[in-house]
């Protein structure tokens, strides 16, 4: 299982991008993960129109991976209230 990361910025602050996991995906390779997770990819765009998408990366790992910069669960969860 790979799991899904988005890199975004967020719109009110361009310099301001980090990574978050957004889903857990059932594929063995990165491009397979990539080419499949087109969909989530866009739909959480959609529904976080606070960022901008600019990059996406499928990697193993564990559940509870942190992301490497606040800002985007920031924006994500913290922001659209």
């Amino acid at each position: 299982m790979l799991a899904l990361v988005v890199t975004a910025c967020l719109n009110s602050n361009p310099t301001a991008c980090g990574d978050q996991v957004i889903a857990w995906m059932p594929y063995e390779t990165e491009a397979r993960c990539l080419i499949g997770s087109r969909q989530r990819m866009s739909a959480w765009a959609q529904a976080h129109p606070e960022v901008t998408l600019v990059g996406a990366s499928c990697m193993s790992g564990r559940h509870g991976v942190a992301p490497r910069s606040e800002y985007v669960v920031m924006a994500s969860h913290k922001l659209t209230d």
